[in-house]
């Protein structure tokens, strides 16, 4: 969320130092294991973190980087599908990470992933509690914003080639 909020910033006319993207880049890839990235502290892989890994490294400038291609293999291989347990954290960073990607590997993760919320959905237009560690706790408000969040991934975000043309420059 901070990478986002610095990104966020940028976009909005803030001076955000090179150097603090360059770090946030550098803690994230710290964290990078085989096939993804993990929890501060651990040595296996997270699918969370893995999501949110990827798409911090490429909102850094990253996207190149040899770990965020073996975590969006991860990633592809992960989508949500029928019958599964839902882990909304997980399935929203990880679309705004495939989307980033973009070409065939997002039009594969987004009709499974889009049709896969929509027949979730309750009758009521509401999402159940999700499965993953707290995802229950936090109630069927975080399940549903989080599932229309990213139902809408690709009308509120551009993509990185996007943003850089929008604010004049590489990120």
């Amino acid at each position: 969320w901070a990478i986002m909020a610095l990104i966020g910033g940028r976009h909005a006319g803030a001076s955000v130092p090179r150097f603090a993207l360059d770090d946030a880049a550098r803690y994230v890839k710290a964290r990078a294991v085989p096939d993804g990235y993990a929890y501060s502290g651990s040595a296996s892989r997270s699918l969370a973190m893995t999501a949110s890994g990827a798409l911090s490294m490429q909102f850094c400038g990253y996207a190149n980087d040899p770990s965020v291609a073996e975590a969006l293999k991860t990633v592809k291989a992960q989508r949500p599908a029928a019958g599964s347990a839902a882990n909304f954290y997980y399935i929203y960073y990880a679309t705004q990470a495939m989307f980033q990607k973009g070409g065939v590997d997002w039009q594969y993760w987004n009709s499974s992933c889009r049709d896969y919320l929509v027949e979730l959905q309750d009758k009521d237009g509401g999402w159940p509690l999700g499965l993953a560690t707290g995802e229950a706790a936090a109630g069927r408000y975080y399940s549903t914003a989080l599932s229309v969040l990213t139902l809408e991934v690709y009308y509120r975000y551009l993509q990185l080639y996007e943003i850089e043309s929008a604010i004049g420059g590489a990120l």
